[in-house]
């Protein structure tokens, strides 16, 4: 008897072959994130977001591992991903379904990372790559330290 779409959806963030796949796509990610060009000008406060995604890419390389377990739940969630769990499971796909899937997984990194940034990178961390980094901090950041000396 086949599994059930629910089933399958079940056993997408646990699956090594969906793991390893949503990994190599991170690092992808990350590596895209990590090059881009901070912003040129160091007296404005860069955008929140775009620090948080920058913090998390940058950490990636060490915790790639980690971080592609704990997305599966959220990519999951996504239409397209859903509607071919079935193929996702699939470790003996052909290369073109493949690069179908990989494509699938590179549209919904758009949506799913800024708001796993969010989720696992915290304001102090903002806070501290500003710091680093020689920008103003991001206004509305909670809990966070003075960077001035006591």
């Amino acid at each position: 008897m086949a599994a059930s779409e629910a089933d399958c959806v079940a056993q997408f963030p646990r699956q090594q072959n969906c793991i390893d796949r949503l990994y190599s796509r991170l690092l992808n990610w990350a590596s895209f994130v990590s090059a881009a060009t901070p912003p040129a000008d160091h007296t404005v406060a860069p955008d929140k977001a775009w620090v948080q995604q920058r913090v998390l890419a940058e950490r990636t390389p060490i915790t790639a591992d980690q971080i592609s377990r704990q997305l599966g739940p959220w990519f999951v969630e996504d239409p397209n991903i859903r509607t071919k769990v079935r193929s996702h499971l699939n470790a003996w796909n052909d290369a073109a379904t493949e690069t179908t899937l990989e494509g699938d997984i590179d549209t919904v990194v758009p949506y799913v990372m800024p708001k796993f940034a969010a989720t696992v990178v915290s304001d102090q961390e903002v806070a501290t790559w500003c710091d680093k980094n020689g920008y103003p901090r991001p206004s509305g950041l909670v809990g966070v330290f003075s960077n001035s000396p006591l």
